[in-house]
């Protein structure tokens, strides 16, 4: 077995990755990273991003940079309920909704064309968990621009709303609903946002309650 390291500083979920075949076999290893949208995956050459016998906890590289670069943490106190920010624009595409859906959710109407007209749907679209994944994309990559937070405990009433299908175009609203303060820990708070996911015809396919932990400020 080969066990290829990339480096990348601890900040980006940028694991170990485990090939069964040999550097020979596939002349050379990785080859270089492609990006797809908002993704990013290294591919081993002549391989699939979903098949290509990586073993990837969803690696994420979107900047190989130090450390130093790193968006800094956003403060809780820099939030105000009411707060609204929309960015992303995550185009969808065959390829990747089957890719997706040959792994993780491998039902008729998000793998097969024909067969996905005669479903609720009405055609291919989207595995509700591969909009999840998407969004989360375009959140990730929101932070690289805006900061980041210390992580989240989950989300609720998630929703999805519209199917979403090949050529549809992606976008996030988030809006902050709450704000708590930990009462067990003063180092922390919580930001509660409700996020919403339109596609181009600003028809809303998703929404979810999120939590974000952020920093409090020592006074």
């Amino acid at each position: 077995m080969m066990r290829a390291q990339v480096t990348a500083p601890a900040q980006h979920a940028y694991l170990l990755c485990s090939c069964e075949k040999s550097r020979a076999a596939n002349k050379g290893g990785f080859a270089p990273l492609v990006t797809q949208g908002y993704n990013r995956f290294p591919l081993l050459k002549g391989r699939s991003t979903l098949q290509s016998g990586v073993s990837l906890n969803f690696i994420r590289t979107s900047f190989m940079t130090s450390a130093a670069k790193q968006p800094p943490f956003i403060p809780f106190e820099s939030f105000e309920i009411g707060q609204i920010q929309n960015f992303g624009a995550y185009k969808v595409t065959k390829e990747e909704i089957i890719e997706f859906a040959s792994k993780y959710d491998a039902q008729f109407f998000h793998l097969d064309e024909e067969a996905a007209k005669q479903s609720l749907f009405g055609g291919l679209c989207a595995s509700g968990w591969h909009t999840c994944s998407m969004t989360m994309a375009m959140l990730v990559e929101n932070m690289d621009k805006t900061g980041r937070g210390l992580g989240s405990p989950g989300v609720d009433e998630l929703r999805w709303l519209k199917p979403v299908f090949p050529g549809d175009i992606l976008s996030v609203q988030m809006e902050v609903m709450d704000l708590l303060p930990s009462k067990s820990r003063p180092t922390i708070g919580f930001v509660v946002n409700k996020v919403t996911v339109s596609n181009q015809k600003d028809e809303p396919v998703m929404s979810f309650v999120s939590k974000g932990i952020f920093p409090r400020s020592q006074s």
